[in-house]
């Protein structure tokens, strides 16, 4: 089952916290997106599209990304 359009969006929308947070460091828009993929391999253990997600490796990915978003907020991390 792929993600909705909803989980699609809050995908987005955290991934573009994540993508905020490597810029700031300095990296390029093609690093960021380099890194998007790694990140993907870091919940799935292998890349996959964001639109194929099914609700658990939603989660996962969503997970990784507060890891770095926001790290000090393990709540956050944890109910994802």
């Amino acid at each position: 089952m792929a993600v909705t359009e909803s989980q699609h969006r809050k995908y987005l929308s955290e991934w573009g916290l994540v993508r905020k947070h490597f810029r700031a460091q300095g990296l390029e828009p093609k690093a960021c997106d380099a890194k998007r993929h790694e990140l993907h391999k870091r919940a799935l253990g292998r890349d996959k599209s964001s639109l194929d997600l099914t609700n658990a490796e939603f989660d996962a990915v969503l997970a990784v990304f507060s890891g770095i978003s926001r790290p000090a907020d393990l709540k956050t991390q944890l109910m994802l």
